[in-house]
């Protein structure tokens, strides 16, 4: 997940995660994947059934993602 300042500069890198069904973000999937630092080179997942609101609609299965990230890239 990739964290921005204010600056829009990037200070980590991460996947973003997308729903099948959010009419906010959905349809700029494909100009933040190429816009968003850090997220260049990755995998976006798309959670399927979920709305605009991941954490929320689907918790488990965002944080299954996060934790696949942290562990297929440890911090060195």
């Amino acid at each position: 997940m990739t964290a921005c300042r204010h600056d829009g500069a990037a200070h980590s890198r991460g996947p973003l995660a997308f729903s099948d069904r959010d009419p906010i973000a959905g349809g700029m999937a494909p100009i933040l994947k190429k816009t968003v630092p850090g997220a260049a080179g990755l995998d976006h997942p798309v959670l399927e059934g979920a709305g605009h609101f991941l954490q929320e609609d689907a918790g488990e299965r965002l944080g299954a993602v996060i934790a696949e990230f942290v562990r297929a890239h440890p911090a060195s």
